[in-house]
């Protein structure tokens, strides 16, 4: 799975007739930074979580500077 996902290739599995053979179908499903704590954020922000990601939004009264609200 790209970064941001998880996933196991047993998530699924499809058979092919002609083969005679199972192909596993790996699913990805999004990693929720927000709530498994691996997201960085500033103390005058929130954790919005993303497909494949997070952003950091600031609380009203900031705003963005750099990578920091001030």
């Amino acid at each position: 799975c790209p970064n941001g996902y998880n996933g196991t290739h047993s998530a699924g599995i499809i058979k092919q007739s002609n083969l005679n053979e199972t192909i596993e179908k790996q699913v990805c499903e999004d990693i929720n930074e927000c709530i498994d704590g691996t997201a960085d954020c500033d103390t005058n922000s929130v954790c919005v979580n993303t497909d494949g990601s997070y952003e950091c939004k600031c609380l009203d009264g900031f705003e963005k500077n750099g990578g920091v609200c001030v």
